[in-house]
């Protein structure tokens, strides 16, 4: 007989190939040798890493998105090293991708559970083209009216936000946090949080 963890387990592991595939797909990491993509799915302890983040949201639990992608990116680098006899090549914007689909897919496997749905109001949405831009369209539009609020003026005022459609596999951690900040004023505008905001508005 499958256990309830197994099964969760499973649904997990699911959610994460989806997240690495997204993650890794066509020109957002780019390999050598055919099949060095198909070997990071070997990579145990990133599985641990995403999984822990994940139980971390479930539980209700404080989890904290930077370090995680510290951790993702750090480990990926070494099993490339280590595994793959490749330069590092991981970024933080391939972790970012990584976690927060992973997330969205659990997100869906927990449809119709509001109280477990409450507990993903602290996750972000994540950064591609579709939603980079939408968010640096609105800003342009804010920009043009002059009626930026104090909220992303220091967004507006500075250059990051003009990258947010381009290869979001190579932003930088500042860049990114501004585009959390971003989502999360213009989701908050709609009643919605920015995993929601992400799903009302891709494609």
């Amino acid at each position: 007989m499958v256990t309830t963890h197994e099964i969760e387990n499973k649904i997990f592991r699911f959610a994460y190939g989806a997240g690495l595939k997204d993650a890794t797909d066509q020109q957002a990491y780019k390999v050598q040798e055919k099949g060095q993509k198909i070997k990071l799915r070997e990579n145990d302890e990133a599985v641990r890493i995403v999984q822990a983040y994940v139980d971390g949201i479930m539980r209700g639990s404080s989890v904290d998105f930077y370090k995680t992608a510290k951790e993702l990116t750090d480990c990926f680098n070494e099993f490339e090293k280590r595994e793959m006899a490749a330069n590092p090549i991981f970024s933080f914007g391939n972790a970012q991708k990584l976690i927060n689909i992973t997330v969205k897919f659990m997100y869906i496997a927990l449809y119709g559970n509001p109280a477990l749905h409450q507990r993903f109001q602290v996750c972000h949405c994540p950064l591609d083209r579709t939603m980079g831009g939408r968010i640096k369209k609105k800003l342009k539009d804010l920009q043009k009216s002059k009626k930026v609020p104090q909220e992303l003026q220091k967004i507006v005022n500075g250059t990051n936000w003009k990258g947010w459609d381009g290869t979001w596999s190579r932003i930088g951690e500042d860049s990114y946090k501004e585009y959390q900040a971003a989502v999360k004023y213009f989701a908050a505008q709609e009643g919605l949080s920015p995993i929601e905001y992400d799903y009302f508005y891709f494609g």
